[in-house]
């Protein structure tokens, strides 16, 4: 494999890909974590090669490339494709959406290849977008397990209505509502306004009686909030 191709820079680099970076991301009991460090070089694979994240799993575990950009063994696994939309909501949660993305900037401009001017203005302008964008992504996901999961439970004759009046959002439309997602107040606010309303309905609905197609809803529900968010 050619040292300057991207695979070979990323399995040698070690000084943006560290995982104390994420320390404070991590709880220190328990079983240990997939390396943070690790996973961040998969998120950047998977932007280059413009794959899913059951995609990533797959090459992780038998292309070559990307093993050796990620410093696994030949037999080594790799990860469970689960493990990355956890790992970007822990970012997101914890801030640390862009420790990668600024080392990266800053070894760049250490090395000539972009001024300190240029890195200031990439960091000022473009994460701005890309972040509110992928914060959009996770808000939806859980808006969209609640939505599902309602829809389905308000289709019920016998279903009491009364017991979902606590709920801070609406959910009757598939519109996304309207704050600027690269507000952080605005953007806290309604997270918290989401979270409440998951609780409620993973509660409401712990002891209902459901069909196989609204368990599943629910487990979508819980494992995309409760997962890597802590009340």
């Amino acid at each position: 494999m050619p040292e300057d191709s991207i695979n070979a820079a990323l399995g040698r680099e070690e000084e943006i890909f560290r995982d104390e970076l994420f320390a404070d991301a991590y709880v220190q009991v328990g079983q240990p974590s997939k390396s943070p460090a690790l996973l961040c070089k998969v998120l950047i694979l998977q932007f280059l090669d413009n794959c899913s994240d059951r995609e990533a799993e797959e090459r992780a575990r038998y292309d070559l490339r990307w093993k050796k950009a990620l410093g696994v063994g030949l037999a080594e696994a790799g990860f469970d494709y689960s493990t990355l939309s956890k790992f970007r909501t822990r970012l997101l949660l914890f801030k640390k959406e862009r420790v990668v993305f600024e080392a990266i900037l800053q070894q760049a401009a250490a090395k000539g290849l972009l001024s300190q001017k240029q890195v200031t203005q990439i960091m000022g302008s473009t994460f701005t977008l890309v972040g509110a964008a992928a914060v959009q992504n996770t808000y939806t996901l859980i808006r969209t397990a609640i939505r599902k999961l309602l829809q389905s439970l308000i289709r019920k004759n016998n279903f009491n209505t009364q017991m979902l009046t606590g709920l801070k959002l609406n959910y009757q439309t598939r519109k996304k509502p309207t704050l600027d997602w690269s507000n952080p107040e605005e953007r806290e606010a309604h997270f918290h306004n989401l979270i409440a309303d998951a609780q409620l309905v993973l509660a409401v609905t712990a002891a209902l009686p459901l069909t196989e197609t609204e368990q599943k809803l629910r487990d979508i529900l819980r494992r995309a909030t409760f997962y890597d968010i802590e009340p």
